[in-house]
């Protein structure tokens, strides 16, 4: 009983020693329990959708949520990253008022344009489809993307904008939760008849239009709390010349997520896009403790690197990616073992993804390994390195896909893409050891200077 009371007290006086890991790990509990539970209802409408409408309608759902993506990281200008960075550096008494600039920057800027490719993507939905040969559920699917995007597009950036005044209880929930909840709650109310896929669809849209109710009012409240000097402003361009590379970052960054799905879907069948995106999305719960650390930590990581505390932000990074390590290399394992089983549980069909899910998983968990060094590029002003890193490696995903998809569907989409994700995160792991003197990555085997 003594030993065990002398290690408790040894782990807190670690933590208070170290105030910046303790108010990360004191959001990190519930932050964890939200996003673990985000990401099963995620699943769960997964499942419905498997359930009502099998791996066809899967694949329609999450080309869907690929197009959505990519275009609401075009239109958003690179505005869901720099919200992080400005708000961290303006977290001050002197700078405080610029973040109403920021809103008012965002809205104008975003709005408008959201609004105009909507409208020449909804009408020109049917030229598209014909031209890629693509049938009528196609159409209808184009269209919904085109009604959803504006909605989709500026409720990205408000719950970065929460997310940076450290209101992550309310940002997650928003991001993770309300969408999954509208979408489960629909299905079972109209569950009494077969659902089909673009039903489905317009239950998403209608959790975007909640979600972005709820980000707008969340936002307001906040602002209200900081005051409004009108001397102490920031011009759109001082904004863009941020932005923009954080925009292209951000759009190679979803097309490298989505590259694989249009391959397939194009080169292959849509029940190989179903059972690709199945897979993808269980490999993607590996990295689940990194992209918690990612939420809590961007306002801190901003705020000390700004404020030249670059010891304590090293410390904060060396614990931080110690975690994620262990905690990846934990659920890859499980999910390793199990990966028949957990594919089975969304038709037999799916179990054809069984290889196509170890290679993702041995992508992702270099991810977590790694640690958050794109966050760091970003939050640290290197977003230009950082888009060039995933330019190179968009490049090198596009020219595997062409040759290798086509002649191995699942296996070569599932290689490339995890090939070209351990790339980027490899080059800037080194970038930033190289040039910011930080090391971002933890292996067991003990290296000189790893933090």
């Amino acid at each position: 009983m003594n030993q065990y009371n002398t290690l408790i007290n040894k782990i807190r006086d670690k933590l208070n020693r170290d105030r910046h890991f303790k108010e990360m790990l004191k959001g990190g509990a519930i932050t964890f329990v939200i996003k673990m539970t985000g990401m099963f209802l995620s699943y769960v409408v997964i499942f419905l959708v498997s359930k009502n409408t099998g791996a066809k309608g899967v694949g329609l759902y999450n080309l869907f949520n690929q197009i959505l993506i990519v275009l609401s990281m075009i239109l958003g200008l690179g505005m869901n990253i720099s919200i992080l960075r400005f708000i961290g550096q303006y977290n001050n008494d002197s700078d405080r008022p610029r973040i109403h600039y920021l809103y008012k920057n965002m809205i104008r800027l975003v709005a408008p344009l959201s609004v105009l490719v909507s409208l020449l993507l909804f009408l020109c939905a049917e030229d598209i489809a014909i031209y890629f040969d693509k049938n009528e559920e196609h159409v209808e699917c184009l269209r919904l993307v085109a009604l959803a995007l504006p909605f989709f597009a500026i409720n990205q950036i408000c719950v970065e904008f929460i997310r940076g005044f450290k209101k992550l209880i309310i940002s997650e929930l928003i991001r993770s939760i309300t969408l999954p909840v509208i979408i489960i709650v629909s299905i079972f109310i109209l569950g009494q008849r077969s659902l089909g896929i673009i039903e489905i669809i317009y239950f998403f849209v209608m959790g975007t239009l909640a979600n972005l109710i709820i980000s707008s009012v969340s936002i307001r409240i906040q602002l209200k709390n900081i005051p409004n000097n009108n001397t102490l402003i920031i011009t759109q361009r001082e904004f863009l010349k941020t932005s923009i590379p954080m925009m292209i970052t951000s759009i190679s960054s979803s097309l490298i997520a989505a590259l694989p799905i249009f391959f397939l879907d194009y080169f292959s069948s849509q029940s190989n896009v179903g059972i690709f995106s199945i897979v993808f999305r269980i490999a993607q719960f590996i990295s689940i403790i990194l992209l918690v650390v990612n939420t809590i930590a961007a306002p801190k990581f901003a705020e000390l690197f700004w404020a030249d505390k670059k010891k304590e932000l090293q410390l904060l990074i060396t614990k931080s990616t110690k975690i994620m390590f262990w905690v990846a290399f934990f659920l890859s394992v499980m999910v390793i073992i199990s990966s028949n089983w957990i594919l089975k549980l969304f038709g037999a069909e799916f179990v054809e993804g069984n290889w196509a899910l170890v290679i993702l998983v041995i992508g992702q968990f270099v991810n977590a390994a790694t640690g958050s060094v794109g966050l760091i590029l970003n939050m640290s002003g290197n977003q230009i390195a950082l888009r060039n890193i995933n330019l190179l490696a968009l490049l090198m995903l596009w020219i595997c896909g062409i040759f290798v998809i086509p002649r191995m569907p699942l296996i070569g989409a599932s290689v490339c893409y995890s090939i070209v994700f351990i790339t980027i995160n490899i080059l800037s792991v080194i970038y930033v050891k190289n040039n910011l003197k930080i090391t971002t990555f933890y292996f067991p085997v003990p290296f000189k200077n790893q933090g």
